[in-house]
């Protein structure tokens, strides 16, 4: 096609919509109508009659951002179309040396010269450049399609394409100044705690300047008859004989990072709303409503209609964007419900408008056209990853199946599910605790994967030795991450489980017959039959979690052992150390268990041979012990933490304090390993943080436990020294806090808590208050002296509870532990029951009664020392809350008030106050009482007690005030007596 210079517009695209606005300007200006203020330089591609033609509340709330920030904004503006202007007459702009584009290439190869014989005759050329381009789609008129090659090789007109080369260089230096802001904005969020007043709206800006520009380009372009958008009412269906796979005239590139920015931006601005509160949001709702991007529908909305005048054309990638964009803008969790809902109906759409137009492209036998592609695997995968994080893993398998259906009916573009796909499905069902379907999830796929691998072109290429078997990671329907997730599950249950045995039982013919096959075949178990295999015993309905897992690892070998091309299943050092996790916390399960019951593995890959030895921290130990010998690596932390861990937690017949001696053997039998083999400084290095807490966290429970139940500690150990062992745990868990110093770990708020812990159980146990003496002077020295010390120097490095997560809490959960304790110490002691004595002769009389008289004696001495600890404990239960309501008022400006008494920090003391044992007058209890939790914890704090604890205030004011009642009338019949006697000697 010939083209003709007098029409063509030589100027460049902003200089022609900046010529266009002044007119409408000063037209608008004659009719009597308001000029709005336009200060951006997004004005100048954008004519104030198409601001005013866009649809919601977002662009005009933008135009009074706008108005009210001239100076920053239009300074950015005219610097990018300053830049703009120079390299566009000097050299080639640094994106497009980057882009491989044949196209962009054409636009490069443009000579400076034509440009400036373009722009000699800019001031004689009246007609616009959208003008230009309808006369070029005109032309095609004759033609139904809008598809056809005439179209394309209107598209290499120097002229038309020197002005769209414009358009996407103005689209590009956009791009380039949204990232520089978003790098500004990061580093503001990290500096500034996310709050940033200018650099946000300032993105905000940018971004609706680029949709606008798309909107300008967009209304050049002829729309598509009859077009109907995808995200309309339920039922719409698009026009169908509309080809929406012709060549777009903007790339494909430039949408998906326009997109990508507003994505990031979106996710910025999700953010920052999370963080304030219900309160801050309805106050600054009308402040910050012009500065929130366009909603994922808004945006979704605008892809279509570009679609539809084939300004650009979408892919796959363009639309996953929308897809997570839609999922992943929420606030709360019924935005993220109906996000989730968006996305699903969306991707719906999407798959049904694809599989049209691919019916209407083998219908018309137009093989010259590429067909479109909107959806792939990870669009399917977004949604069903969706799904899983609402707890609903249904409606991720409803997908999963008809990804399944569509592939095996070698429907064009719809992929395979892969491995990312099972695993989504198998990580919400253990999410939700079903390991059995997650197990049949893994067969499924187990089973697809063997199907792939036995097609007539995988045995053709079996034939060939030099075949390479290597499958594309994309392409693998199953993978060791997909195991990985079961053996996870399978593990929870063993850990979760009190018993060692998870409580399920799978119900007959739960799972298809293809899946009991490969079940028979990989696992070895039948279940239809009452066999006991596969760590199940089918008779007393129990699963042994750790035998399941065990056999997940088992399959694994064999697949990559007999099967060609699944040689990437064979189990790792990962999968062996998820493994021994499981099988270290597995305990006993039931004395139901046969002795039968044994897997059908050889000797070489059972590693365990005695029943008693197939789980627990010890058969764990020896599976570690051999992985080691054999590939000469060393666990990492995390292994050898979950092995003490279980034997720490081992509820066999030797725990308690025999448990926890066998768990500080396995500590000092890995750390001579690592000396021996010089391995300490290695950065997988055993012990760490999580090591020591682990270990005082066993001593606390052991305390706990003893100090619950007296009358097991003698049940338990058999030597006769149970007494002295229990007594001695409070020492044995404080020198583990020397241990830590040793190897330059700090203790945290945890480490400290778990020795306050056995301390105070011990106190408990033997009504002694040495060890309470004990903790507090712990608490004081090491916590209440120096708090800002934690909480300053806290990197949540610990283990995943809320004392490292929050340290300024763990402090005062450490003086709730101690309150606590000397709480307990003020209950009065248990009078012991008097115990009947059978008929006896005298001799036996007198020796009983010399007996019991000694006895009684020494009870009574007894009591007479728990009386006077239980008072003793009154006054310092109150002295020591006094102490650190005194360190939070002076460590407040320093902490930022991070310290905060809680409810249970006055519970105790209350209970220590209205205590028989403490002998206070009335009237000094109510007034303590009145200071303590009217004024500073109601007044003060805005703490409230729960109904129980008010109603025992509730008495103690009433006491008070029924005391005051009784000595009122005592008072004023002592003054009417008087009264009386006074008026008789008046009248004698």
């Amino acid at each position: 096609m010939t083209s003709n210079n007098n029409n063509i517009p030589s100027s460049s695209l902003l200089s022609f919509l900046s010529r266009k606005k002044c007119t409408q300007q000063q037209r608008q200006y004659q009719e009597g109508k308001e000029v709005p203020q336009l200060t951006t330089l997004s004005y100048l591609y954008c004519p104030p009659d198409v601001v005013a033609s866009d649809d919601g509340n977002e662009n005009n709330n933008h135009d009074d951002y706008a108005s009210n920030n001239n100076s920053r904004v239009l300074d950015r503006r005219v610097h990018i179309y300053k830049s703009y202007e120079r390299k566009k007459h000097h050299q080639p702009s640094r994106w497009q040396l980057q882009s491989q584009n044949q196209q962009q290439l054409r636009w490069m190869n443009t000579s400076s010269t034509s440009l400036s014989s373009q722009s000699s005759s800019s001031s004689s050329s009246d007609v616009g450049f959208g003008d230009r381009l309808r006369e070029l789609l005109d032309s095609n008129n004759s033609t139904s399609s809008l598809s056809s090659s005439d179209y394309s090789s209107n598209l290499t007109d120097e002229e038309s394409i020197s002005s769209w080369k414009q358009a996407e260089d103005v689209l590009r230096l956009s791009l380039q100044e949204i990232r520089i802001l978003r790098s500004r904005i990061e580093k503001n969020r990290n500096n500034q705690n996310g709050n940033d007043e200018t650099t946000i709206p300032l993105a905000t800006s940018m971004i609706y300047d680029c949709i606008r520009l798309l909107d300008r380009l967009a209304q050049a372009l002829p729309p598509a008859e009859e077009y109907s958008s995808w995200l309309l009412l339920y039922g719409d269906r698009p026009h169908p004989n509309h080809n929406h796979s012709c060549t777009s005239v903007l790339e494909t590139e430039l949408l998906n990072e326009i997109l990508k920015e507003w994505l990031m931006a979106l996710e910025t601005q999700n953010q920052s709303r999370r963080r304030r509160n219900q309160q801050q949001q309805q106050q600054q709702q009308q402040q910050q409503q012009q500065l929130r991007l366009p909603t994922p529908t808004y945006m979704a909305e605008k892809v279509d209609q570009y679609r539809s005048c084939m300004l650009i054309q979408p892919n796959s990638t363009s639309f996953n964007m929308l897809l997570n964009s839609m999922i992943s803008n929420n606030t709360s969790q019924s935005q993220s419900l109906i996000g989730i809902k968006l996305a699903d109906d969306y991707l719906r759409r999407l798959l049904q408008v694809q599989q049209q137009q691919q019916q209407q492209q083998q219908q018309s036998d137009s093989s010259s056209v590429s067909s479109p592609t909107y959806v792939d695997i990870i669009s399917f995968t977004t949604v069903m990853k969706g799904w899983v994080n609402e707890n609903q893993p249904d409606k991720a398998q409803e997908w999963l199946d008809q990804i399944i259906t569509l592939s095996t009916a070698n429907i064009p573009n719809i992929p395979r599910p892969n491995a990312i796909a099972y695993a989504i499905v198998i990580q919400g069902w253990t999410k939700q605790g079903d390991v059995i379907k997650a197990e049949s999830m893994l067969l499924t796929s187990i089973q697809d994967e063997l199907d792939y691998h036995s097609n007539d072109y995988r045995d053709e290429a079996d034939n060939d030795d030099n075949h390479d078997y290597d499958v594309n990671i994309t392409d693998r329907i199953v993978d060791r991450v997909v195991f990985h997730t079961v053996i996870d599950a399978w593990a929870a249950k063993a850990a979760k489980s009190a018993s060692g045995a998870a409580a399920t039982t799978p119900t007959k013919n739960k799972l298809n017959k293809a899946n009991k096959k490969i079940e028979k075949k990989y696992i070895g178990t039948d279940i239809d039959n009452g066999d006991v295999t596969n760590g199940k015993d089918t008779t007393t309905s129990i699963i042994i979690p750790a035998l399941r897992a065990k056999e997940i690892v088992d399959t694994m070998q064999d697949l990559a052992d007999n099967h060609k091309g699944l040689e990437y299943l064979y189990p790792n050092d990962e999968t062996w150390y998820k493994l021994i996790s499981a099988i270290a916390l597995q305990q006993d399960p039931s004395p139901l268990i046969s002795q039968d019951n044994t897997t059908n593995s050889d000797d070489d890959n059972d590693f365990v041979t005695k029943k008693e030895d197939k789980y627990g921290p010890k058969a764990a130990e020896e599976i570690l012990q051999r992985i080691e010998d054999e590939t000469g690596n060393i666990a990492p932390a995390i292994v050898l933490n979950r092995i003490l861990r279980a034997y720490c937690t081992n509820k066999s017949s030797t725990g308690g304090v025999v448990g926890m001696d066998d768990a500080e053997a396995f500590y000092h039998r890995r750390i001579t390993k690592q000396k021996e083999e010089f391995l300490t400084s290695s950065p997988f290095s055993f012990p760490d943080e999580i090591t020591f807490n682990t270990i005082l966290t066993g001593w606390a429970n052991t305390a706990a436990e003893s100090s619950s139940s007296p009358s097991k500690i003698s049940k338990i150990h058999d030597d006769g020294d149970s007494n002295n062992k229990v007594t001695k745990i409070p020492i044995r868990a404080e020198a583990w806090l020397d241990e830590m110093l040793r190897y330059d770990i700090e203790p945290s708020t945890r480490s400290y808590g778990a020795v306050l812990h056995a301390c105070c159980a011990i106190a408990k146990l033997h009504r002694d208050d040495g060890p309470a003496n004990r903790a507090e002077e712990i608490l004081k020295k090491y916590i209440l002296s120096c708090p800002e010390h934690f909480v300053n120097n806290s990197n949540g490095d610990g283990a995943d509870t809320t004392m490292n997560n929050d340290p300024a809490l763990g402090i005062t959960i450490c003086t709730n532990i101690v309150l606590r304790a000397w709480s307990n110490l003020t209950s009065p002691p248990k009078k012991k029951k008097k115990r009947k004595n059978k008929k006896s002769t005298n001799d036996e009389n007198d020796d009983e009664s010399s007996t019991r008289s000694s006895g009684t004696e020494d009870d009574g001495d007894e009591r007479k020392n728990q009386i006077i600890i239980s008072r003793r404990a009154v006054g310092r239960c109150i002295r020591l809350l006094e102490d650190y309501l005194s360190v939070v008022d002076k460590k407040k400006d320093e902490l930022n008030n991070n310290i905060k008494p809680t409810v249970e920090t006055f519970r105790s003391v209350l209970h220590a106050i209205i205590s028989s044992e403490n002998k206070m007058h009335l009237t000094e209890k109510y007034n303590l009482s009145k200071y303590l939790f009217v004024d500073i914890m109601k007044d003060k704090y805005r703490i409230n007690f729960l109904k129980d604890d008010r109603k025992k205030l509730d008495r103690l004011f009433n006491a008070k005030e029924s005391m005051m009642l009784r000595k009122q009338k005592k008072w004023d019949k002592k003054n009417a007596v008087q009264e009386q006697q006074e008026q008789q000697q008046d009248q004698e």
